[in-house]
């Protein structure tokens, strides 16, 4: 059974504007886990915000949106990878990595709602201009509660000795220098 929070969007088209891009993601290429309120009936909820620039690729329909999932203990401690891949007619058009800290709460508060949401909103905003792209809510089958569990499982078994050795930064170059993004896609 299904105990996910119906989240989906029911107030038909609409004209997106998003508030100013934090100066950290203007210019950027890249995907990140955000909080807002879509709907006052349904309150906030998490959503994917895929940074882009000029040349985009399509995220509605024939596009198809996946995500590989995994966890990781590196030598500066554990994160969370995503890599998104936007595809059509079995091209890869694009991928992005997000690698999400364990240890931040933020990070894990964002997971585990997202995890309750059976809809995931996907938001494409043009990181030059600040303008929306596209946005279109997709079946949630990319946050599942079992992501949560582990990531909380790796966070406890950290006693305090070692807490003071994580650096976040440090342990996802460490990931991307041990896997390529081919490693990472060949895993779905």
């Amino acid at each position: 059974m299904d105990f996910r929070r119906n989240n989906r969007w029911r107030n038909g088209t609409g004209h997106w504007i998003v508030p100013p891009l934090p100066d950290k993601f203007c210019g950027m290429v890249g995907a990140t886990f955000q909080r807002a309120t879509f709907s006052t009936e349904l309150g906030s909820e998490v959503f994917l915000l895929l940074l882009e620039g000029e040349d985009p690729p399509p995220l509605a329909v024939p596009a198809i949106v996946k995500a590989t999932v995994g966890i990781a203990m590196t030598d500066f401690g554990p994160l969370m990878w995503i890599l998104w891949s936007i595809s059509e007619g079995g091209k890869l058009l694009t991928s992005y990595e997000q690698f999400v800290n364990p240890l931040n709460r933020e990070s894990e508060e964002l997971l585990r709602d997202a995890a309750t949401q059976a809809f995931l909103k996907v938001v494409m905003v043009n990181s030059s201009t600040g303008s929306v792209i596209d946005l279109v809510e997709l079946d949630n089958c990319f946050i599942r509660q079992e992501y949560v569990d582990e990531m909380q499982h790796l966070s406890a078994q950290l006693d305090a000795v070692r807490l003071e050795t994580v650096d976040f930064t440090q342990a996802a170059k460490q990931f991307m220098q041990d896997h390529s993004i081919q490693d990472l896609i060949d895993r779905e």
